[in-house]
């Protein structure tokens, strides 16, 4: 069984929303200082708190089977509270294929005598350099290693099938939510969340001390030998006084304000690589909240500012080495599963 864990980026939408009840079960919620939960009127308030002196709230709530941010606020000391963002819902999209061995892996095992059985292939489906599932052109038409046009025991050949390829959007079913306490950190879970081939739940989790805001899909599949990516983020944020930061390929601040013709179609931003740990990434803003990496910084800002975290891709198979950081606040610019 394969394991994703999707998390966020940013993404701005409209969003037409139909409020239900939210029904949360607390037994794994052990109320404590600096990090509470109630639920009031068929919705979920939780209240933390942040860095710097800054308190943050969450309000949750259910538009039609879809958990929604009703209310992202944050405050100062004991000042007034400032409304960062409402009515916000989760994004993510998965695109699937098919994991294939290349000739790079092949090749040494042929020269020490090994019979490259089904069972083989499969032990080693995970390591190629050179595999991209979602390429369909012609065998010839890359560098390297690629796997053996004629396929190989159970391994089809090439070129890929169209229908190898499967591209969906998560689609909500939720009815309720768990919350549980876990140490300095609350998590808040939301079963019921199906993206393709996957299934499984949303979850956020908030830390004591912190303004991290972390969105996860944590989702499973029994089908064999799936390759994925994916785009993680949220819809619903507003572009009014809104702009995007961020550091591009030289390690300089890019700064971009909303206005003009509306554009439909997503632009990807090249940002500053893994080159080290402190690498930034997008940086999304609406209206005086901003949205980054644990990595980035914004520079100056109006108010205080509740982050939301992007993780790495994980499984529970040797894919976890291949996978880690397939995304973190938008996927890879390019349409292949290869690095």
């Amino acid at each position: 069984m394969k394991v994703a864990c999707a998390t966020l980026a940013a993404v701005l939408a409209a969003a037409t929303l139909h409020a239900d009840p939210l029904q949360c079960n607390l037994n794994g919620y052990k109320p404590g200082p600096g990090l509470s939960a109630t639920t009031v009127s068929g919705s979920l308030t939780v209240q933390w708190d942040g860095d710097h002196g800054e308190t943050l709230r969450l309000r949750f709530g259910l538009a039609a089977g879809t958990p929604t941010i009703q209310e992202l606020a944050v405050r100062k000391g004991t000042g007034q509270w400032a409304t960062l963002a409402t009515d916000v819902t989760p994004d993510f999209r998965v695109t699937t294929g098919l994991r294939r061995m290349s000739n790079q892996q092949m090749a040494p095992l042929r020269g020490l005598g090994v019979e490259l059985t089904p069972e083989i292939v499969d032990r080693y489906r995970w390591e190629p350099f050179w595999d991209a599932p979602l390429d369909l052109s012609a065998p010839g038409g890359r560098a390297g290693n690629p796997p053996p046009a004629a396929g190989i025991a159970n391994q089809p050949g090439l070129p890929r099938k169209p229908e190898e390829i499967r591209r969906a959007s998560a689609s909500y079913h939720v009815t309720g939510c768990d919350v549980k306490t876990n140490g300095a950190r609350l998590e808040i879970s939301f079963p019921g969340v199906e993206a393709g081939v996957f299934a499984g739940r949303l979850q956020y989790t908030l830390f004591k001390g912190s303004n991290l805001i972390q969105q996860e899909l944590l989702a499973s599949t029994s089908e064999p030998w799936i390759a994925y990516k994916y785009h993680a983020g949220l819809k619903g944020l507003s572009t009014a006084n809104a702009r995007v930061v961020w550091r591009d390929t030289a390690n300089n601040w890019q700064d971009y304000r909303f206005g003009g013709a509306k554009n439909d179609a997503e632009v990807p931003l090249k940002t500053t690589g893994r080159r080290s740990p402190s690498s930034h990434r997008p940086i999304i803003s609406s209206g005086r909240a901003k949205w980054r990496s644990t990595s980035g910084t914004t520079g100056t800002g109006r108010t205080a500012t509740p982050h939301f975290h992007s993780a790495s891709a994980r499984r529970n198979t040797k894919t976890n080495q291949r996978d880690r950081g397939i995304s973190r606040f938008t996927a890879r610019d390019r349409e292949a599963c290869s690095e």
